[in-house]
């Protein structure tokens, strides 16, 4: 089986001192089973669009949180994501939000972050 893993790199050259180390982490990417689903509605709305009433009109996965890889029109749509996240240490923390409409951030349903209606660009944050 595939894991994810973090490879570390020393340089060495002879008359002088070791360098530091680097480090940078490698994610085992599956496309069968890694990824984040997203479905894209569109309409017309005001404020904040009640996804229960309108009908998806594409799906599918990316591996990043960025509509820019998604097909969809310019104006008057909603992309929602849906993924899992993996905390291994227990604690408070910090996500953030960038989007020029609008965007809203829930975690197990909580909602941490909400720009829903802003016109403009905003990045907020939220701690949970």
């Amino acid at each position: 089986m595939r894991k994810n893993t973090i490879v570390r790199a020393k340089a060495f050259k002879s008359g002088y001192k070791p360098s530091f180390v680097k480090s940078v982490p490698i994610n085992f990417v599956d496309p069968k089973i890694n990824g984040i689903n997203y479905t894209v509605y569109e309409g017309e709305w005001k404020d904040r669009p009640d996804i229960k009433k309108i009908t998806p009109v594409s799906s599918g996965r990316v591996y990043q949180f960025h509509v820019k890889p998604i097909k969809r029109r310019e104006d008057y749509v909603a992309v929602i994501f849906k993924s899992y996240i993996e905390i291994d240490v227990g604690g408070d923390y910090t996500f953030y939000s960038s989007a020029n409409d609008g965007s809203v951030l829930s975690i197990d349903g909580t909602v941490v972050v909400d720009n829903a209606g802003y016109s403009g660009k905003k990045v907020d944050n939220g701690k949970i």
